[in-house]
């Protein structure tokens, strides 16, 4: 699955995969709730539980995502400043991974 892949992920420092992975997900929740507010602007006082249901889905995938990527990004810093300095480019594409999230 997505989120038990992202330790490997960050570890291979493809953290612009992991952010456009994320983008892709954060997409999908949107996506759903765009649908879902245009069902409802269509049909007044249709009740949509599959789709608020898929979307609640959706939002706690994205949010364990999120803090899975969060957990193994600061155990790959952690880990990096205890070998040595961050090469310049990973430490300012790591920040940017975490400012996104």
């Amino acid at each position: 699955s997505f989120v038990a892949g992202i330790p490997a992920q960050v570890g291979r420092g493809d953290l612009a995969g992991l952010r456009t992975e994320m983008k892709l997900h954060a997409g999908h929740v949107r996506d759903l709730r765009t649908l879902r507010a245009h069902f409802l602007a269509a049909l007044p006082g249709i009740s949509l539980p599959s789709i608020s249901k898929a979307e609640g889905v959706l939002q706690r995938d994205l949010s364990g995502a999120i803090g899975e990527a969060e957990r193994a990004i600061s155990a790959l810093l952690a880990t990096a400043l205890r070998a040595q300095p961050l090469p310049t480019t990973l430490l300012q594409d790591a920040h940017r991974t975490v400012v996104h999230l």
